[in-house]
C-alpha cells in the first residue's frame, strides 16, 4: 500500500476528514476515505439530478395534459349550450 503524506492539511482539515468518515485513526486514512464518501456522493448527486429533470419533464407534461383537458371540457360545454355551468 502506497505512503501519503499530507502537507497542506490544517488540524481543522484533519478533524474534519476524521469527523465525516468517522475515522479516527491516520489522518490519511480519513482523506482516503473521504475521497471515496465523496465519489459515491456526487454519483448520487448526479444520479438524483437526472432524476428530478426527469420529473420536471414529467410534471410539464401532465400540466400540458391538464391543460388541454380543461380547454376541451370547456368548449364541450359551449357547444352543448351550458355555458352557465362555466360561470357557475
Amino acid at each position: 500500500m502506497p505512503t501519503i503524506m499530507i502537507r497542506h492539511a490544517t488540524d481543522a482539515d484533519v478533524h474534519a476528514a476524521k469527523s465525516f468518515t468517522n475515522e479516527h485513526g491516520s489522518a490519511a486514512r480519513a482523506f482516503v476515505s473521504s475521497v471515496a464518501l465523496g465519489v459515491k456522493y456526487r454519483d448520487r448527486y448526479l444520479s438524483e439530478q437526472a432524476e428530478a429533470a426527469r420529473l420536471r419533464e414529467e410534471v410539464a407534461v401532465l400540466r400540458q395534459t391538464l391543460e388541454q383537458a380543461r380547454s376541451a371540457a370547456i368548449a364541450l360545454v359551449e357547444r352543448c349550450g351550458q355555458g352557465d355551468l362555466i360561470s357557475g
